[in-house]
């Protein structure tokens, strides 16, 4: 896999993040205008869960970033 891939699997987990956040931040908002308290919290833990994996994605995408500039200081 070559370090563009690995850019792009890690803007795809981006998307991806972005994507769980919105639906749970959704979630969070219905869950509590609904009151309920089960739901809530489940929803708040889906957007940490979300915070969480578009962390690791960006580390995903800066390690792609880090390895190809290596290699064209290597090539240069």
């Amino acid at each position: 896999m070559s370090g563009n891939q690995i850019g792009q699997v890690g803007f795809q987990g981006l998307r991806d993040s972005l994507e769980r956040a919105q639906a749970a931040a959704t979630r969070v908002v219905s869950s509590a205008a609904g009151g309920d308290a089960g739901q809530l919290t489940e929803a708040i833990v889906e957007l940490q869960a979300a915070k969480l994996q578009a962390g690791a994605a960006a580390q995903v995408v800066r390690a792609a970033d880090d390895t190809l500039g290596t290699l064209l200081d290597i090539l240069a």
